[in-house]
């Protein structure tokens, strides 16, 4: 495939110049240049822009929708292969716990500046790699997009007082103000329905690239609070950090550079068909294991009615 493609850092480490094994998804560990590249060399561009969004599902697939990923990188976390991921990216390994659980994740997206080198720039040939023919790898990192984005997600053990759809539904609510204020009103988030004050069997987390500092909320009107305010936090960070970085086919690094084409790693996409049904079938992986675990609650509640054997079933 040789085209340019764009890439989530997913909170790993990444440099002007790197190279990049697109069949695995991890860098080689190899850097196109010898020196560090000359600041005057870099073009930057300001790419100011700050969005949101927000899911209610409990399907992972659904959350990573969110985060714009393309096919092969979708399939390398849903399957495992990239275990090192941190930052906001690192929000997809919490697990609801039980299907009556209400589940919101709110995601903020900062662009700050982009970054980018011309491969045939004269001030550049005195410190590219001279074993760069022998590189193995797909392509190599030659933009970035720098900024800083947060994940926060907010868990609610269902109240049969209130009930699931009515906890969602009051969220919802003041979410949307938030969109119709494009999350620039100051003060605090307000609700009509019922008190979500008195909403306190929580679970709460933030993942984020810069942010640290977020206090823990005692109940979900102050969850809803730290997320309102998660912007003005981020505008605080300067730049940020690399979110998504820009690869050139290392083949035509080569051949610009008078390398012969020969040491070249294969590198094919995925058709989306194919990543739709990997998608499906976790997102019924995770149906089916939410229904045992909330079945699980259930016998555990009503443990005087349920035989040993029927529960070690279940355990097992």
């Amino acid at each position: 495939m040789d085209e340019t493609i764009w890439k989530q850092s997913l909170g790993r480490s990444v440099s002007l110049g790197d190279c990049y094994d697109a069949t695995t998804e991890k860098f080689t560990g190899l850097n196109i240049f010898i020196k560090e590249i000359p600041n005057e060399v870099i073009r930057k561009q300001d790419i100011t822009n700050q969005s949101w969004n927000y899911d209610f599902s409990n399907s992972t697939t659904s959350k990573l929708s969110m985060l714009n990923l393309d096919g092969e990188l979708k399939l390398s976390l849903l399957c495992g292969m990239l275990p090192n991921i941190s930052g906001s990216a690192k929000f997809i390994e919490n697990k609801t716990t039980n299907k009556e659980e209400v589940r919101c994740t709110f995601a903020l997206f900062t662009n700050t500046i982009e970054q980018r080198i011309e491969i045939n720039d004269m001030a550049l040939c005195d410190i590219y790699d001279k074993r760069i023919d022998s590189f193995k790898g797909t392509h190599v990192v030659t933009r970035l997009k720098w900024g800083s984005n947060a994940v926060a997600e907010l868990f609610i053990e269902n109240d049969e007082k209130i009930g699931k759809t009515e906890i969602a539904g009051a969220i919802k609510a003041n979410l949307g103000k938030m969109a119709l204020s494009d999350a620039t009103i100051q003060g605090n988030i307000k609700h009509e329905s019922f008190d979500l004050s008195k909403v306190t069997k929580i679970r709460w987390s933030v993942n984020a690239d810069v942010i640290s500092n977020t206090k823990t909320p005692k109940n979900a009107e102050e969850a809803l609070n730290i997320i309102y305010h998660l912007p003005e936090q981020i505008k605080e960070n300067g730049n940020g950090r690399p979110l998504e970085f820009c690869l050139l086919p290392l083949k035509e690094l080569k051949e610009s550079l008078g390398y012969a084409s020969s040491n070249n790693t294969l590198f094919y996409k995925i058709e989306s068909t194919a990543v739709l049904k990997v998608e499906q079938q976790f997102t019924e992986i995770e149906s089916s294991r939410l229904d045992l675990l909330t079945l699980r609650d259930f016998m555990t509640t009503n443990i005087e009615f349920v035989t040993p054997n029927e529960l070690k079933t279940l355990q097992s």
